[in-house]
């Protein structure tokens, strides 16, 4: 046989060149194929976070019309950060179009641009959030819009303003709301503080209630001291902050959960005084009640020395957070992940928490613990100062010290949930309705109606907390944790599945912190001397540098380290090769 001609190097280039603009090619007319017809994803993170629930497909696999959603977004958006998260959503709502198997639609209309678009975004209640970008030396300020109207068989559900992390929990929510020709009513049972007090400088609840109603009718419970019993149409009832409620509230309350109604109570026995200390309340009225079934508070606040929220603090006009063990911070292991509402939380904040008794369960019932603080816990009296004084620092490290000298810490309870069937402590006689003219010296009249004792089953979940859902302290993690719970209790179970997907804790490390404490510097905030304040920027500088080293260390090893094992198969492979080289020749 003759020998194989070989090509000449103008042959072998334009092979070359022919072979990868035909893969070039493939590639493009495989991809352009795939998107049209193909719709294939893996999630390959650890928690499954990208890929789509199995309740969010659920939600969407019962559309039986066409669901429009009409997205308001700013066209041309300055700011990078936001251009990337305004493609991210885009492409997130391609994917819930083509999952939804055509029912829903997708029309993108931008009131930057289109005064008609602009007039129907202010008349929905979307707005606008200022953005700001810098170019050279030019601050950009720009005001973005990304909010999202949802139509469906007349009903219309309205996103003000929408991120990618938690795109799919208020997207498929509102697409579960729009659904369902009626909402789950919560009773609401609590006022507020009075407007101008102390009290009320700590915030209202209207937050709660209004992240309650996206979902849900919150409606007022009103006039049960009065004789009125807690509606039949309501499916939760949320008692909120009770004060001193009149025994007929409370025989209200129980024969609400009597007839199988579900129950959440926020209970806070603490007044917040002007002098800046805890002062016990009289009472809340509830005492017999949550005593009888295995959920009254004590008496006192957690510290928790091990796991703790920052208290904004100022002083000498510079603004800090003071590490407040009065702030109980939750982490994954402080809830009990076997319940629905818990499932996946990381984190959370209680404030001015009190404990809740240990007890055991009532007969044919369970009582299970929802959330607890570190093992790290003690207890102080609520009279103990609480809020904020020109010595708060001070304070907290003294109570401290204190409370280490007890001892060992412990877990305190900070939620139960209680299920199964109730006894009333009403069993001798339902209590006369409040009579403002009676005489209050009297001894409490009874009346002669049917009591319900151990009658249905039923849930109760009592937190020892009321703060934590206040206005200024419901962050994030907190409305995960309450609108789990009253998602859950209204039998919601796809909305409790939804609202639980939520990132595992995987914290950075940080090297900055690591090297401060190597070095010894000052976690205090404030310094009161020039010396001292020369003497930490040397510290922090020092640290700064060897934080800076480490960080370079951990970027270049492993590109140093590819780059000598790339080397390394090179040098082996041209030894190899003039081996073979040799043994032919």
């Amino acid at each position: 046989m003759g020998a194989r001609q070989r090509m000449t190097r103008g042959e072998e280039r334009f092979n070359a060149l022919l072979s990868a603009v035909l893969l070039l090619g493939i590639l493009v007319l495989v991809n352009r194929i795939a998107s049209r017809h193909l719709v294939v994803r893996h999630d390959f993170s650890e928690d499954q976070l990208y890929a789509v629930s199995e309740a969010t497909l659920r939600t969407l696999g019962r559309l039986e019309d066409r669901l429009q959603v009409k997205a308001y977004f700013t066209g041309d958006i300055q700011s990078g950060q936001i251009a990337l998260a305004k493609a991210r959503l885009e492409g997130l709502l391609a994917e819930f179009a083509a999952l939804s198997g055509g029912r829903l639609h997708v029309d993108t209309v931008d009131p930057n641009t289109s005064s008609e678009a602009l007039s129907e975004a202010q008349e929905l209640g979307l707005f606008a959030f200022p953005a700001h970008s810098v170019r050279g030396i030019q601050r950009i300020r720009q005001d973005v819009y990304l909010g999202l109207v949802l139509r469906y068989r007349g009903r219309e559900e309205v996103l003000p303003f929408v991120s990618p992390n938690s795109f799919e929990i208020d997207l498929s929510s509102r697409i579960y709301s729009i659904l369902r020709e009626t909402k789950s009513v919560v009773g609401w049972f609590g006022a507020d503080p009075a407007p101008g007090t102390h009290e009320a400088q700590y915030g209202t609840f209207t937050r709660l209630r209004g992240l309650l109603s996206q979902q849900h009718l919150v409606e007022t419970v009103e006039y049960l001291a009065s004789g009125a019993p807690v509606p039949e149409r309501v499916d939760v009832l949320l008692v909120v902050r009770p004060k001193e409620l009149h025994p007929r509230a409370a025989f209200a309350i129980d024969q609400f959960v009597q007839r199988g109604g579900r129950l959440v109570v926020f209970v806070d026995q603490a007044e917040m005084g002007r002098s800046g200390e805890a002062r016990i309340s009289k009472a809340t009225g509830l005492e017999e009640l949550l005593e009888l079934w295995g959920a009254l508070p004590g008496p006192h606040h957690v510290w928790d020395t091990a796991s703790f929220g920052k208290l904004p603090m100022t002083r000498n006009l510079m603004q800090y957070g003071l590490e407040y063990p009065l702030f109980v911070r939750m982490r994954a292991d402080s809830f009990d992940a076997t319940l629905p509402p818990a499932a996946n939380l990381q984190d959370g904040v209680f404030c001015w928490a009190q404990p809740i008794k240990h007890a055991e369960p009532l007969a044919g019932g369970t009582r299970v613990i929802l959330a607890q603080s570190s093992p790290d816990s003690y207890y102080v009296d609520l009279t103990e100062t609480v809020l904020v004084d020109a010595d708060m620092e001070d304070m907290v490290k003294s109570v401290t010290a204190s409370l280490y000298a007890r001892g060992e810490g412990q877990r305190y309870a900070l939620a139960v949930v209680l299920s199964g069937r109730f006894p009333s402590p009403f069993e001798d006689g339902a209590p006369a309705p409040w009579d403002p003219l009676a005489d209050s010296d009297k001894p409490l009249e009874t009346t002669d109606e049917t009591v319900l004792s151990w009658a249905a089953d039923s849930q109760v979940v009592v937190f020892g907390d009321a703060d934590w859902v206040r206005d200024g302290y419901l962050r994030p993690p907190n409305e995960r944790l309450v609108s789990g719970v009253v998602d859950w209790l209204t039998l919601d179970e796809d909305l409790v599945a939804m609202r639980t997907r939520v990132p595992r804790d995987r914290r950075i490390r940080d090297f900055l912190q690591e090297e401060r404490i190597r070095v010894g510097a000052s976690d205090s905030e404030v310094l009161d001397t020039t010396g001292e304040i020369e003497r930490e920027m040397k510290l922090e500088e020092a640290a700064a540098r060897a934080a800076r080293r480490r960080q370079w260390t951990c970027m270049l090893a492993p590109i140093l380290g590819t780059l000598a094992l790339v080397f390394g198969f090179g040098i082996a492979r041209t030894l190899l090769g003039r081996r073979a080289a040799e043994r032919e020749a």
